[in-house]
């Protein structure tokens, strides 16, 4: 999905404030035993899919 999402941007600046405001719902509303396998699979999906975040 997240090919798809950064082609309808606007501009890749708006990629990494939504994402980021997403991520961060998604871990505050995981279980909390189920929070490291959440950030591992959202790290993993960044690797494959994201660009690069300014400033890295």
């Amino acid at each position: 999905m997240l090919p798809v999402w950064r082609e309808k941007l606007r501009h890749e600046a708006q990629f990494w404030p939504q994402f980021d405001a997403l991520a961060q719902e998604i871990l505050a509303r995981a279980d909390p035993q189920d929070r490291r396998y959440a950030q591992l699979r959202i790290d993993t999906m960044l690797t494959k899919n994201a660009p690069t975040r300014p400033g890295a």
